[in-house]
């Protein structure tokens, strides 16, 4: 049955919906100036993502689809029925490809088409973080209020994809359209992690899904899937495909047993999975005339070219990208020309993206080694270069150039890091050079100069010293501006030094309270004071009770001796009891209820580790949840290696409190809290819960305490007696193996690919010294680039 009052035809993207989509890129100049300008990824002028242009060139039949009107219907058909998917079989060079493309082009409409094409030529188009990207970079163009958000997503863009692919399914069927997500290829997925496992499992209503494969892949589709229960729709093979592949396969034939030079350029085309004429040229050494002829002859069968928008340069002709133009004539092409010829031209492309990086990557430089060349050095897991790759600052600049944003280096970022993870043995400064670059690239993404206390965070003056660097850790006190960040450095390094040398620590307090007095704001200088106190107050606690009784607001004052007495109680605990009836007294005259709340919130923390029972009593007096369920898990944390009973206990508590909390980030503060303290006994079970909380920076400060953990102990602890019910009821059992799920190398490489660098800094003294001096040295050599 056909229905015969559909809309007529229309383009993909209807250009007044996406138009205000493009891409908007920020460019930091010398002067200190910020330039807006397009980019050139996202929406082109045309209306189309980049993707889909892509595309476009790379799979679109030539001459346009021919004798598929009955097929095209029945897709149509599907699309406007009732079923979730529908499941495309064909064996090789039937014409699936051509027939979904050509729908993903033209279609009626009242439907909304997006795709991904499972590309396994193309190196980076065939797992499913491509398959994430491109879906994402169609959605950004359809749905502009959604761009910054999807730029933004540093990880779980999975999840971000299938999300917005929701979002995108109602506002559709708002708009009276329905959307179609097409994925071509699934039996060419070379990921890990297969993108026929992040398909939707239960999709809105208004969102159709159209997969195809070869006759009977090997897919492993999750059980209760609406994909494995479905009738498979067999393509007849097209006629005009046969004839293109008979021909293709005549073409590659002449090309594999034809001159050598013939052999070479297929050679180079096969390895770089496509190059430009002009590239080739270069390459090779041949004359443009030469290969021109060669390629024009073939192209159309057993070549295609797609242009990007950077194949050719301003006021010159076009220089598209020839490609083999199927995947089973690439593997063709790999499988007879061997290593004899693959090798050489493999070493070829090295040779010349090491001529461009020894020139600091001018101008001139080929589009492939910008943007293709990391791709192949992923196909061939060519870590050693992709890491160099990944470091390269005037490549990511020339890349930003080139393409208006940054984005391409994060994305490789990203999966550099991936690969490290995945290593028997992860090269941890590898990836912590990686996150610094990468937190660096982020702040000059901004609108604003990057602030000083994230590009040399505060936590690493506590490095510096603890390697014997305190001069290198003194002399960053330059580089903050203002007199009440000077006095929180100065106070910081003398806290870190007061062990070694009090009486530096003394003259460094002195010189922190000199410049907090030059504050004039009386609010900020009481902060700035409490702060000092805080600091100094677990080597010199009389000199941190003169600051804070210094402190004339009693708010303030009460909240501040609260943040005192915790760092007296880790040295004094005889000294803390007074203190804390000093303090509990004072945060009764507190008038600011939720001040009330977290000065007491702070006594019981700092008394839970001598007397826990006064803890809980404190906290059972606050009415707020977010801060009840906070502090107990912190009482939690203190006692669970005294007293683990307890600990279990007051774990199950901030469960069931977590229920009430509203707050999204609070609770996963919260939950982070509970997880650090479960690290103490049973480390493979935090971690796994580690990777529920949706904040990636907590997530790593618990992999980070886990990784602590791990490297302190070689096997678990024997297991506390009484489980909570819910978060922590898995306890390790005292026969469990020795050996955890994961070392803490592969911890803290997860926690650097996925948070600000500095964040897993604190557990390198325990996991890998050896990369804590070196990125230590990385710090002081790097001083004055990043001078003001």
């Amino acid at each position: 049955m056909r229905r015969k009052d559909r809309p007529s035809a229309s383009p993909v993207y209807d250009f007044d919906r996406v138009k205000a989509g493009r891409d908007v890129s920020i460019s930091h100049t010398e002067h200190h100036h910020y330039d807006v300008h397009a980019a050139s990824g996202g929406a082109l002028p045309s209306g189309e993502s980049s993707y889909v242009a892509h595309i476009r060139g790379l799979k679109a039949p030539i001459g346009g689809l021919r004798e598929r009107g009955e097929e095209l219907n029945d897709l149509t058909e599907f699309c406007h029925g009732d079923h979730p998917y529908m499941w495309i079989r064909a064996e090789p060079w039937a014409g699936k490809s051509a027939l979904l493309v050509s729908f993903l082009l033209e279609h009626e409409s009242d439907l909304t088409v997006i795709g991904f094409f499972v590309s396994d030529p193309v190196a980076d188009q065939n797992d499913h973080r491509a398959f994430t990207e491109a879906v994402l970079d169609q959605l950004a163009v359809l749905f502009p209020d959604q761009r910054a958000r999807i730029a933004d997503a540093r990880i779980y863009r999975d999840g971000l994809r299938n999300e917005l692919l929701t979002l995108a399914a109602r506002r559709e069927a708002e708009a009276g359209r329905r959307l179609v997500l097409v994925v071509d290829g699934l039996d060419e997925d070379a990921g890990e992690s297969p993108i026929v496992t992040h398909l939707p499992s239960r999709p809105d209503p208004n969102l159709r899904v159209i997969v195809s494969s070869r006759h009977c892949p090997t897919l492993p589709i999750p059980h209760g899937h609406p994909l494995g229960g479905i009738r498979h729709y067999p393509l007849s093979p097209s006629p005009f495909a046969a004839d293109i592949k008979r021909a293709a396969t005549a073409e590659l034939n002449a090309l594999l047993n034809g001159p050598d030079e013939h052999r070479y350029l297929l050679a180079l085309i096969t390895a770089a999975n496509g190059l430009t004429a002009t590239e080739l040229a270069e390459l090779s050494g041949m004359a443009p005339y030469e290969i021109d002829g060669l390629l024009q002859a073939a192209t159309g069968r057993s070549f295609r070219t797609y242009e990007t928008a950077m194949s050719s340069r301003p006021g010159e002709a076009a220089d598209p990208v020839y490609v083999l133009a199927h995947e089973t004539l690439q593997h063709t092409a790999e499988k007879q020309l061997g290593t004899r010829y693959l090798t050489p031209g493999l070493s070829r492309l090295h040779s010349w993206a090491d001529h461009y990086r020894n020139l600091c990557w001018p101008p001139e430089t080929p589009d492939f080694l910008l943007r293709g060349y990391f791709s192949v050095l992923d196909r061939h897991r060519n870590l050693d270069r992709m890491i160099e790759a990944g470091l390269d600052r005037a490549r990511h600049d020339r890349l930003r150039t080139h393409t208006g944003s940054d984005a391409t280096v994060l994305c490789e970022i990203r999966t550099v890091q991936q690969h490290i993870r995945d290593q028997p043995d992860p090269d941890l400064i590898s990836t912590a050079r990686l996150a610094r670059h990468r937190d660096y690239l982020d702040n000059r993404n901004d609108t604003l100069p990057p602030d000083l206390l994230t590009v040399i965070p505060l936590r690493l003056l506590t490095v510096l010293v603890r390697l014997g660097q305190q001069g290198h850790a003194e002399s960053l006190f330059y580089f903050f501006r203002g007199p009440d960040r000077q006095a929180d450095v100065l106070a910081r390094i003398a806290a870190a030094v007061s062990r070694s040398d009090a009486e530096r620590a003394a003259l460094l307090v002195d010189r922190a309270e000199a410049r907090a007095h030059t504050i004039t704001d009386p609010y900020l200088q009481a902060v700035t004071l409490a702060g000092i106190a805080e600091a100094v107050a677990g080597h010199d606690p009389g000199h941190a009770e003169a600051l804070v009784h210094s402190i004339t607001d009693p708010n303030l004052q009460a909240h501040t001796l609260a943040g005192a007495m915790r760092a007296v109680a880790g040295s004094d605990p005889d000294r803390a009891a007074p203190l804390a009836d000093q303090v509990e007294a004072l945060a009764h005259t507190i008038t600011d209820p939720y001040l009330q709340a977290v000065t007491l919130a702070g006594i019981a923390e700092a008394v839970a580790g001598h007397d826990p029972d006064r803890a809980e009593a404190l906290v059972h007096g606050i009415a707020d949840p977010d801060l009840q369920a906070h502090a107990l898990a912190r009482i939690a944390e203190a006692v669970v290696s005294s007293d683990p009973d307890r600990a279990a206990r007051l774990a199950d508590q901030v469960e069931t409190l977590a229920h009430t909390i509203t707050d999204p980030f609070a609770l996963a503060i919260t939950l982070a809290r509970i997880m650090k303290a479960v690290a103490c006994y049973d480390p493979d079970r935090a971690e796994t819960l580690a990777h529920t909380l949706p904040d990636p920076e907590l997530q790593a400060e618990v992999l980070t305490t886990i990784a602590g953990v791990v490297s302190r102990r070689k096997s678990p602890a024997p297991n506390p007696v009484g489980s909570p019910r819910g978060l922590v009821s898995r306890r390790a059992s005292p026969t469990d193996p020795p050996e955890l799920s994961k070392s803490s190398k592969h911890l803290l490489a997860h926690a650097w690919s996925i948070s600000r660098w500095e964040i897993p800094i604190p557990a390198l003294p325990t996991v890998d010294l050896f990369a804590l001096h070196t990125l230590a040295s990385d710090l002081i050599n790097d001083q004055g680039h990043l001078m003001p």
